[in-house]
Formats: C-alpha cells, structure tokens, sequence
C-alpha cells in the first residue's frame, strides 16, 4: 500500500460526473458566494467549529455573519427565528446529518444552506441549497457543485 499523507496528487477521470444537473463551479467559496449574491442574504449564521474561509467570504461580499454553537454530535444549537435574509448555514462534518434531519432544520428555519465539504458522496435533498468540493476527496486543483434553484 503506498502512503500519499495529506496530499492526492493529480488524477485523471473519465466517465460521467458524479453529481449532476447543478452548477458546476471552481470552488465551493465560489458556490456560496453564488448564494450570497442571488439570495441577497444579509447575514449568515455560521457555526463556531469552521475555518476562516466561510467568514473571510462574508466579509468580502459584505453578508454580516453571527456564530452559533454545535453539540456533541456536531449538530447546530440554533434556536434564534431568522429574519429576512438571514440564512442558517450547515455543515455536513463526515456526512452525518440524515435527510431527514435536514428536511427538520428546513420546515423549522427556512433559509438554510447545507455545507456538504465534507461529505462528496451525500445526495442532496430537493429543494435545499447545497454545495460540494472536489478538492478533499480527489487529486484535482479546483471543482465544486451547487445544488440551488
């Protein structure tokens, strides 16, 4: 078995997309700073356990953010009613927020975005904004999918 650590190098693929019948885009900052602009969201309710990235993004596209906290199981501690344009951002840590759970967090707030970085192989549901990254699952420069209406 050859160890490659924490770098995939570069591959080549043919065949079909796995994810498809969405915006295919070159980053997923990209795919929410897409979201920003065509949902003029205002501000972004992000959790506390996430790179710099996602607020670094709020900043430049001028959407004000806020921090909520998550539990033991990486769920969101959320409980605030969100205003008009204002989104609840969720990330999918290691794929394990079900469907279901999603469909809950989207009759009880609304707006919501599911961050699914981390889980590539994840469908998404209907009706959800949901992005995907290329880059932690496979030896590419750049590649990102949105989900979005």
């Amino acid at each position: 078995m050859r160890e490659i650590g924490g770098y995939f190098g570069l591959e080549e693929f043919y065949g079909n997309e796995y994810h498809n019948n969405c915006i295919a885009l070159n980053h997923a900052c990209n795919a929410l700073a897409y979201l920003i602009k065509s949902r003029k969201i205002e501000r972004l309710y992000i959790p506390c356990f996430l790179c710099s990235s996602v607020s670094s993004l709020c900043e430049r596209e001028g959407c004000k953010f806020s921090y909520y906290h998550i539990d033991s199981e990486f769920m969101p501690v959320f409980h605030e009613e969100l205003g008009t344009n204002e989104y609840l951002y969720v990330v999918n840590y290691y794929g394990q927020i079900s469907h279901e759970i999603i469909l809950s967090l989207k009759e009880k707030h609304k707006n919501i975005i599911i961050d699914n970085v981390q889980a590539f192989f994840d469908s998404h549901v209907e009706g959800v904004d949901t992005f995907y990254t290329c880059r932690k699952f496979f030896g590419v420069p750049d590649g990102a999918y949105l989900y979005t209406d």
